[in-house]
Protein backbone atom coordinates (compact mmCIF):
# COMPACT_ATOMS: atom_id res chain seq x y z
CA UNK A 1 0.00 0.00 0.00
CA UNK A 2 1.35 3.40 -0.98
CA UNK A 3 1.79 6.23 1.52
CA UNK A 4 0.30 9.65 0.82
CA UNK A 5 2.66 12.60 1.30
CA UNK A 6 2.20 16.36 1.14
CA UNK A 7 4.94 18.91 0.58
CA UNK A 8 5.29 22.51 -0.43
CA UNK A 9 7.44 22.69 -3.57
CA UNK A 10 9.06 25.57 -5.37
CA UNK A 11 11.04 26.06 -8.55
CA UNK A 12 14.14 28.25 -8.63
CA UNK A 13 14.33 28.33 -12.45
CA UNK A 14 11.39 30.68 -12.98
CA UNK A 15 10.90 34.40 -12.55
CA UNK A 16 7.34 34.03 -11.25
CA UNK A 17 6.51 32.36 -7.96
CA UNK A 18 6.11 28.62 -8.35
CA UNK A 19 5.40 27.59 -4.77
CA UNK A 20 2.72 24.87 -4.77
CA UNK A 21 1.14 22.44 -2.35
CA UNK A 22 1.84 18.95 -3.76
CA UNK A 23 0.26 15.62 -2.86
CA UNK A 24 1.91 12.41 -4.07
CA UNK A 25 2.12 8.72 -3.17
CA UNK A 26 5.15 6.52 -2.58
CA UNK A 27 5.56 2.74 -2.42
CA UNK A 28 6.66 1.41 1.01
CA UNK A 29 10.23 0.82 -0.14
CA UNK A 30 10.46 4.11 -2.06
CA UNK A 31 12.14 7.39 -1.20
CA UNK A 32 9.62 10.25 -0.85
CA UNK A 33 12.26 12.88 -1.65
CA UNK A 34 13.43 11.11 -4.81
CA UNK A 35 9.83 10.52 -5.93
CA UNK A 36 8.83 14.14 -5.28
CA UNK A 37 11.79 15.59 -7.16
CA UNK A 38 11.30 13.19 -10.09
CA UNK A 39 7.59 14.03 -10.36
CA UNK A 40 8.14 17.78 -10.13
CA UNK A 41 10.91 17.67 -12.75
CA UNK A 42 8.28 16.25 -15.13
CA UNK A 43 5.54 18.68 -14.10
CA UNK A 44 7.68 21.81 -14.34
CA UNK A 45 10.11 20.62 -17.05
CA UNK A 46 13.21 21.59 -15.07
CA UNK A 47 16.29 19.85 -13.67
CA UNK A 48 16.45 18.37 -10.17
CA UNK A 49 18.65 21.24 -8.98
CA UNK A 50 15.79 23.68 -9.66
CA UNK A 51 13.34 21.85 -7.35
CA UNK A 52 13.07 22.79 -3.70
CA UNK A 53 10.62 21.65 -1.05
CA UNK A 54 9.75 21.95 2.62
CA UNK A 55 7.17 20.62 5.10
CA UNK A 56 7.29 17.09 3.69
CA UNK A 57 4.79 15.05 5.74
CA UNK A 58 2.92 11.77 5.51
CA UNK A 59 -0.85 11.59 5.75
CA UNK A 60 -0.57 10.23 9.30
CA UNK A 61 1.76 13.07 10.30
CA UNK A 62 -0.65 15.64 8.88
CA UNK A 63 -3.50 14.19 10.93
CA UNK A 64 -1.31 14.20 14.05
CA UNK A 65 -0.28 17.82 13.44
CA UNK A 66 -3.80 18.95 12.63
CA UNK A 67 -5.14 21.93 14.47
CA UNK A 68 -8.61 20.40 14.39
CA UNK A 69 -7.29 17.26 16.09
CA UNK A 70 -7.22 19.19 19.35
CA UNK A 71 -10.83 20.30 18.91
CA UNK A 72 -12.28 16.96 17.91
CA UNK A 73 -10.05 13.95 18.37
CA UNK A 74 -12.99 11.65 17.57
CA UNK A 75 -13.26 12.56 13.88
CA UNK A 76 -14.33 9.55 11.87
CA UNK A 77 -11.82 8.20 9.37
CA UNK A 78 -12.54 8.99 5.73
CA UNK A 79 -15.10 11.76 6.38
CA UNK A 80 -14.81 15.15 4.71
CA UNK A 81 -13.88 16.73 8.04
CA UNK A 82 -11.13 14.15 8.52
CA UNK A 83 -9.82 14.67 4.98
CA UNK A 84 -9.78 18.47 5.43
CA UNK A 85 -6.97 17.99 7.93
CA UNK A 86 -4.72 17.13 4.99
CA UNK A 87 -5.29 20.62 3.60
CA UNK A 88 -4.66 22.71 6.72
CA UNK A 89 -1.80 25.17 6.23
CA UNK A 90 -2.07 27.24 9.41
CA UNK A 91 -4.44 29.12 11.63
CA UNK A 92 -5.65 32.68 12.04
CA UNK A 93 -5.03 34.84 15.12
CA UNK A 94 -8.50 33.90 16.38
CA UNK A 95 -7.74 30.19 16.03
CA UNK A 96 -9.62 29.38 12.81
CA UNK A 97 -7.98 26.90 10.46
CA UNK A 98 -6.50 28.26 7.24
CA UNK A 99 -6.61 26.32 3.97
CA UNK A 100 -5.11 27.03 0.55
CA UNK A 101 -7.07 29.36 -1.72
CA UNK A 102 -9.23 27.53 -4.23
CA UNK A 103 -7.53 29.63 -6.91
CA UNK A 104 -4.23 27.98 -5.93
CA UNK A 105 -5.35 24.40 -6.55
CA UNK A 106 -2.79 21.89 -5.19
CA UNK A 107 -0.90 19.58 -7.51
CA UNK A 108 -2.30 16.07 -6.94
CA UNK A 109 -0.05 13.34 -8.34
CA UNK A 110 -2.02 10.52 -6.75
CA UNK A 111 -4.24 7.53 -7.49
CA UNK A 112 -7.83 8.18 -8.64
CA UNK A 113 -9.26 7.17 -5.25
CA UNK A 114 -6.95 9.52 -3.35
CA UNK A 115 -7.60 12.28 -5.88
CA UNK A 116 -11.33 11.92 -5.24
CA UNK A 117 -10.80 12.20 -1.47
CA UNK A 118 -8.67 15.33 -1.81
CA UNK A 119 -10.97 17.05 -4.30
CA UNK A 120 -14.04 16.43 -2.12
CA UNK A 121 -12.23 17.88 0.88
CA UNK A 122 -10.99 20.90 -1.08
CA UNK A 123 -14.41 21.66 -2.56
CA UNK A 124 -16.00 21.44 0.89
CA UNK A 125 -13.94 24.34 2.21
CA UNK A 126 -16.37 27.12 1.24
CA UNK A 127 -14.85 30.46 2.27
CA UNK A 128 -12.28 29.05 4.68
CA UNK A 129 -9.31 29.70 2.43
CA UNK A 130 -6.30 31.87 3.08
CA UNK A 131 -6.67 35.54 2.21
CA UNK A 132 -3.55 37.33 1.06
CA UNK A 133 -3.32 41.04 0.57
Amino acid sequence: MRTLYRAICFCTDRAESCEKLVFFEVEPSGSPVKKLVTLMMEVWGVTASAIGYYNLSTEDELHQQSISRNENSALTYNTVEYERQLLEIGYSPNGERIYPALSDWPIMLVSPRTHDRLVKALLSLEKREAVYG
